[in-house]
C-alpha cells in the first residue's frame, strides 16, 4: 500500500486572493471617501448656518433689551457704553446702556471690535474656516452693494462672512435658501456673488 504523503501548505496568500482583497478595499474606498468629504463638507455649511443664526438671535435679543440694533459682535459680547454706535451708527444713550443685559451671543471673545461700529475685521472663525465679519450693516434689501456703507438707513441687519468660495457660499446659500433658488447673489436671505468671497446674510429687519 502506497503511503499518502499529505501536502503541507506553506503560509502566506495566493496572487489571486491579494488581488481580490485589492479589489475590494479599492471598491469600498470608492464609496466611502466621497461619502465621508460630502459628510464634512455638509457639516461645514451646516455650521456657518448655525453661526449665523447665533448672531441673528443675539441681535434680536440685543434689540428687545437695549431698543436698538448692535454695531458690532463686541456689542454683543461686551456691555456697550455711550462711545458706541449702533448699527445706524448713532451713539448709545445712557439709558440704553443700561439696558443691555448680555452677553448675547456665547462665542470666543473677538478677535477685533472696537467703540467704533465701523471698524471692521474677523470676529471669530466658522466652517470652511471663513469669518463672521466683527461690524453689522443696515442694508437695503436686494441692493447688495450698499452693504460696503456703513452708517446708513437700511431695511436689514446684514452680517458679513468672509473667506467663502462660490463653491462654499452656494452650499450655505442651498441651506438658507433652498436649492431651487435661481439666483443666489440677488435674491434670498443670503448672497454672495462669484466676483466676490464676502456673503451677505439679512439677518432681522430694522424697524
Amino acid at each position: 500500500m502506497k503511503k499518502r504523503i499529505a501536502s503541507v501548505r506553506k503560509g502566506g496568500f495566493t496572487l489571486i486572493e491579494v488581488l481580490v482583497t485589492t479589489v475590494i478595499i479599492a471598491v469600498l474606498a470608492a464609496v466611502v471617501i466621497p461619502a465621508v468629504t460630502a459628510q464634512v463638507s455638509a457639516g461645514d455649511s451646516t455650521r456657518v448656518l448655525g453661526d449665523l443664526n447665533d448672531v441673528r438671535t443675539g441681535i434680536e435679543n440685543f434689540d428687545i433689551a437695549v431698543k436698538t440694533f448692535p454695531g458690532d459682535v463686541g456689542d454683543l459680547v461686551y456691555k456697550i457704553t455711550t462711545a458706541d454706535k449702533d448699527v445706524r451708527g448713532t451713539l448709545f444713550t445712557t439709558s440704553q446702556t443700561t439696558n443691555w443685559a448680555g452677553p448675547y451671543i456665547e462665542t470666543t471673545t473677538p478677535s477685533t471690535f472696537s467703540a467704533d461700529a465701523n471698524t471692521s475685521g474677523s470676529a471669530f472663525n466658522t466652517g470652511y474656516t471663513a469669518a463672521i465679519d466683527n461690524k453689522f450693516v443696515a442694508c437695503l434689501i436686494g441692493s447688495s452693494t450698499l452693504c460696503d456703507s456703513t452708517g446708513a438707513t437700511g431695511d436689514y441687519v446684514v452680517i458679513h462672512i468672509n473667506s467663502l468660495t462660490t463653491a462654499q457660499a452656494q452650499s450655505v446659500n442651498d441651506l438658507i435658501d433652498g436649492v431651487g433658488e435661481t439666483n443666489s447673489s440677488s435674491t434670498g436671505k443670503f448672497r454672495c456673488c462669484s466676483a466676490s468671497s464676502t456673503g451677505f446674510y439679512y439677518a432681522t429687519p430694522v424697524k
